[in-house]
């Protein structure tokens, strides 16, 4: 390994990413990321070696997006400059096709595992053990698994989650989420609740008479509720994020 791919595999383990062999050919080259079902590649780079060494990489997962250069900014003469940033626009493009091919592959998967599920029954193990309502959700083929959708603002599919009977919670690979959610409870008049899980959700339904939007984890709140400020201006959003202060012992 070169100097260069050896700086760019440190500039990358920052971020833990950690691909079995960097190429300096500059070639979009996917794989694992730390948390990925193996083969699920949703971690990426481009590494130049030639001219002046430059690339890229990231994680749609995450939404991580970071360029790398072997040169700093004061030793590159203006034709290098224009050369670099060139070759990170042209990764970064990129990668954004990649991103949106897979989101539109997940989604066209999801509509067809929601049009072959079943209603979501009251007597669905992890509803009785949390004590709340299915609120609409699908249930998978063995009456265990519940399958939340996932929506953009204007309705559509974007992915889905799955939640197992012992609480074990798996989104879809590569669906869409920031800025999507799943949402029950009638048609917001004055008052809507944002939440992170969907059991919060249905315990603040239930007492409340409040709809509600589920963001699926804490960094999709706000997206998601700035995503319905937009579609009803006129009604009262109130977030209601957990207090994970509880849950560090």
């Amino acid at each position: 390994m070169t100097n260069i791919e050896a700086e760019f595999g440190a500039a990358m383990a920052v971020y833990d990413l950690a691909p079995a062999e960097i190429i300096a050919d500059g070639k979009r080259r996917r794989f694992d990321a730390a948390d990925d079902k193996k083969g699920k590649k949703s971690a990426w780079y481009i590494l130049h070696g030639d001219g002046v060494p430059a690339g890229a990489f990231g994680n749609w997962k995450t939404d991580l997006s970071e360029k790398w250069c072997g040169k700093s900014d004061q030793k590159m003469t203006p034709v290098e400059t224009a050369e670099y940033r060139a070759r990170v626009e042209k990764a970064r493009q990129e990668a954004e096709l990649t991103r949106l091919q897979l989101e539109a592959e997940a989604a066209a998967v999801c509509v067809r595992i929601l049009a072959g599920a079943h209603d979501a029954t009251d007597d669905n193990p992890y509803c009785v053990r949390k004590g709340i309502k299915p609120y609409g959700l699908k249930e998978d083929k063995d009456k265990r698994t519940l399958i939340v959708p996932i929506r953009d603002a204007a309705g559509a599919v974007t992915s889905l989650q799955f939640i197992y009977e012992d609480g074990t919670k798996r989104l879809k690979s590569h669906g869409k989420v920031k800025g999507c959610y799943y949402s029950f409870g009638g048609k917001p008049v004055d008052t809507l609740l944002v939440c992170e899980g969907f059991a919060t959700g249905a315990s603040l339904h239930a007492v409340t008479g409040y709809p509600v939007a589920v963001a699926f984890n804490a960094g999709n709140l706000e997206p998601v509720a700035r995503a319905l400020r937009g579609k009803l201006p006129g009604v009262r959003i109130i977030v209601c994020a957990d207090d994970d202060r509880f849950n560090e012992h």
